[in-house]
């Protein structure tokens, strides 16, 4: 069976004009002519428009899919791998675009809708902040930040004062204010220290201001006294096995601290069951902490045990470690690492 030009272009979609292009180019020659001199195709032409069409829907100029379908020119395989490197590039291209577009969404959500200075003022920050950190983390950074606000407006206030007072890197107070920076600054990082100080290191080297004000200079202020802490830390643990910490789980720790007080409140015996859930309760959220490794737990508790620094700030108060400490002992678990099972 034969198809005339009209036909077949009815049938496929394509339009004359197209068939007619195809033929003078090469790309599909008819296999005869009717006496009129009209182009007729037969089964073996269909089935190579429908190859072309294929080809051509996949991207592929005129000139790569007559290569492709004629037996000299590049290797076919060639020809495909080349198209495949372009269409990733082109999918590389709209995943950066949509990052970027889901990102600015964030950023609408988080700030309302800007004057033009702040979006000015945006785009400037967005191109610094891409020198650090891929789109799909700075998606995570925006979105954690609008979880964490609520939290960060008091601390900040309260180390700029600090600040103010010129309080030293290692003071009670100074301390205290490191703890719950370190805390929060690993829920608003999803417990990533390298990327935490990769945001630190660019608001110092680029002069940058991130959320909230953070500056340099309130980012060196409480770098002096992180350090302190980093430093007693290091001192028991491996920066591998810091890193393998689980950082994310102080509210939890919080409010485990809190059923210990209303339980210490309430007067209630380490005998009793409450007692024994909460000692449970506790040394679960220990095991989360250290991955259930059981040596990098005795090296967490032991840190605790020796380093009276990395006790202030901390949201587990001296009553509540002795109370656990009585609970354990009633339990008869003395030995698997006193009262300091704690974060």
């Amino acid at each position: 069976m034969l198809l005339k030009v009209g036909t077949l272009a009815k049938q496929t979609g394509l339009t004359v004009r197209a068939l007619h292009h195809y033929d003078r180019i090469g790309l599909l020659k008819p296999s005869g002519r009717s006496a009129a001199g009209y182009r007729l195709y037969n089964r073996d032409d269909v089935a190579r428009l429908h190859a072309i069409q294929v080809l051509r829907q996949s991207g592929l100029s005129l000139a790569a899919i007559g290569a492709l379908l004629a037996d000299e020119g590049p290797p076919r395989h060639r020809i495909v791998t080349q198209q495949i490197e372009a269409l990733d590039r082109e999918i590389a291209r709209a995943t950066e675009l949509r990052g970027r577009l889901v990102l600015l969404q964030t950023v609408l959500a988080a700030g309302g809708e800007p004057e033009i200075e702040h979006w000015l003022a945006a785009l400037r920050q967005m191109r610094v902040y891409r020198q650090y950190f891929s789109e799909a983390e700075l998606e995570t950074i925006f979105r954690q930040w609008i979880a964490t606000e609520a939290e960060w407006q008091p601390l900040l206030d309260e180390v700029r004062e600090a600040m103010a007072q010129q309080w030293p890197a290692d003071a009670i107070g100074t301390q205290a204010l490191a703890a719950r920076w370190m805390h929060l600054a690993m829920r608003w990082m999803q417990g990533d220290m390298e990327r935490a100080v990769r945001w630190g290191e660019m608001i110092k080297q680029a002069a940058q201001q991130g959320f909230g004000g953070i500056d340099a200079a309130m980012v060196a202020y409480m770098e002096s006294a992180v350090a302190l802490r980093m430093a007693a830390w290091l001192r028991h643990l491996s920066p591998d096995e810091l890193a393998r910490l689980d950082k994310r789980l102080e509210p939890e720790w919080q409010a485990l601290a809190q059923r210990a007080r209303a339980l210490i409140a309430a007067g209630t015996d380490p005998s009793a069951a409450a007692s024994r859930t909460l000692l449970h309760d506790w040394d679960a959220l220990v095991d989360r902490m250290v991955g259930h490794e059981a040596g990098l737990r005795e090296k967490l508790l032991k840190a605790y045990r020796d380093e009276p620094l990395l006790q202030i700030g901390h949201m587990v108060d001296a009553e509540v470690r002795e109370f656990v400490e009585a609970v354990r002992a009633h339990a008869g678990e003395a030995g698997r690492g006193g009262a300091d099972g704690r974060r």
